[in-house]
């Protein structure tokens, strides 16, 4: 059956923005893991697109950006893994705050990430065509 109950909407509710506030609590309520990244100007366009539009809440609520224009934010991850597979995807334009265990991972897999680029250029520098110049 139809209830006849009503409300009365305010007049200064904003539905957009109490959906975006809404959006951006489930998140963080859902997230296994948050992490604290400071991200660079030129990435903060691109975050919405990959994280949804919540994320326009996240930037909003961010303390001013420093002097070289980074903001520090909080980013929602289902896991550490995850965390640091897309952190590790913004390359130089985001760094790990906190927590500890996660910016030493980063770390360890751009020193891996490196360490595995410069073998295979060693090996294909020594590479020789069947002529006995060097494979460029």
């Amino acid at each position: 059956s139809l209830s006849r109950d009503h409300f009365v909407r305010p007049d200064d509710f904003n539905l957009a923005a109490y959906w975006m506030d809404w959006c951006a609590s489930f998140e963080s309520s859902v997230a296994r893991f948050i992490a604290r990244v400071r991200v660079a100007p030129e990435l903060l366009p691109v975050l919405p697109r990959l994280f949804g539009d919540w994320m326009y809440t996240v930037i909003e609520q961010a303390d001013p950006p420093d002097a070289q224009g980074w903001i520090t934010i909080n980013m929602s991850f289902d896991t550490i893994d995850a965390a640091r597979m897309s952190i590790m995807g913004f390359g130089a334009l985001a760094e790990v705050i906190d927590p500890p265990d996660l910016r030493e991972m980063v770390i360890e897999t751009a020193a891996a990430v490196t360490k595995f680029y410069a073998a295979l250029e060693q090996t294909s520098n020594s590479v020789q065509t069947p002529f006995g110049a060097p494979h460029s």
